[in-house]
């Protein structure tokens, strides 16, 4: 007995030392997840632009078209008007130079007419006889100029990626101040090409059978049916890149030419006088049915015809030129 005693004190004292002795249980360290502190921003989605809405009214046929290079009294009353508005800037010497036709252009943009910078009845029907006169863009905060919407403050984090910090200490969290979002500015929306029904085309008195269109002011002519009717004899070639046209006008070899989009409208009108390019007025042009239509002011610039609506008699006069 005094032996079996003697080995349970023994074991006793050998189980008491390894409990006091055994290791601490260690702590694992944990890693701070820092992923949300640098989530990236959701983009705020960009308002579609609004179009600038037509004013709407049938033109006075009292007023006559207005262009660059016209001076009298009716420019003057023009540069008035528009100075009234606050579209025009400049001296009131009745003069319509380039000053006077972006007033003018500023004026259709701003009243969805089309922009061509020419004073024609609907532009000055409107100009003279609107209540609904809209202010120019400059005075207008609603739509800034492309300058200003240009100027950016961006505010970018640094190129280098921050280390992890201990835990308990706050992480920086990078923050870019929101950059200004360019907002075109609206396009006036193409008026649509119509024949003029029931307007008749007489070349030096005589009718001619042939339609005539408009888009807006702007009149569309036949323009070899006219050439013919007037006595010019017009010489045309195709090709793939081109079509070309020439005739006579006393001394001068005129020569016009335009090419096709792809869907097959007529394009970029360019004019020669003896392979001299000539400024043209407008170089859009139409066709339908087969038959090239020209704006008619392009049509005089380059023949030296004198067109004249004349809407009390639904007739369109082209006359030779004084």
């Amino acid at each position: 007995m005094d032996l079996l005693q003697t080995l349970l004190v023994y074991m006793s004292l050998v189980f008491a030392t390894s409990v006091q002795t055994a290791p601490q249980p260690s702590v694992i360290p944990v890693t701070p997840d820092y992923s949300s502190a640098y989530a990236q921003e959701t983009p705020t989605p960009t308002p579609p632009a609004t179009p600038v809405p037509t004013i709407n009214m049938t033109p006075n046929p009292a007023y006559k078209t207005l262009q660059v290079g016209d001076k009298g009294a009716e420019v003057r009353k023009m540069q008035e008007k528009l100075q009234e508005y606050g579209y025009y800037e400049g001296e009131i010497d009745g003069a319509y130079g380039n000053q006077s036709r972006r007033a003018v252009e500023e004026f259709q943009y701003m009243h969805g007419l089309t922009v061509d910078g020419i004073a024609g009845r609907h532009t000055l029907t409107v100009l003279y006889e609107s209540n609904e006169i809209r202010p120019p863009r400059k005075d207008n905060s609603a739509t800034p100029t492309p300058e200003a919407q240009l100027a950016l403050a961006i505010t970018a984090p640094p190129a280098t990626t921050p280390s992890p910090k201990p835990a308990g200490t706050p992480i920086p969290v990078w923050t870019s101040t929101p950059v200004p979002t360019h907002t075109p500015a609206p396009t006036a929306v193409p008026l649509p090409v119509e024949e003029m029904t029931g307007y008749t085309i007489a070349v030096n008195g005589t009718s001619i059978q042939a339609k005539a269109y408009h888009q807006g002011e702007n009149v569309y002519l036949p323009v070899l049916s006219v050439l013919n009717a007037a006595g010019i004899n017009v010489i045309s070639s195709s090709s793939v890149e081109m079509d070309e046209y020439a005739f006579a006008a006393g001394q001068n070899l005129i020569r016009f030419t335009h090419t096709e989009n792809q869907q097959g409208d007529p394009v970029d009108l360019q004019v020669y006088r003896n392979d001299e390019p000539q400024l043209v007025p407008d170089r859009s042009l139409y066709r339908a049915q087969d038959v090239l239509y020209m704006p008619a002011k392009s049509l005089e610039s380059m023949t030296g015809l004198i067109c004249t609506v004349e809407d009390t008699q639904n007739r369109i006069s082209i006359t030779g030129a004084e």
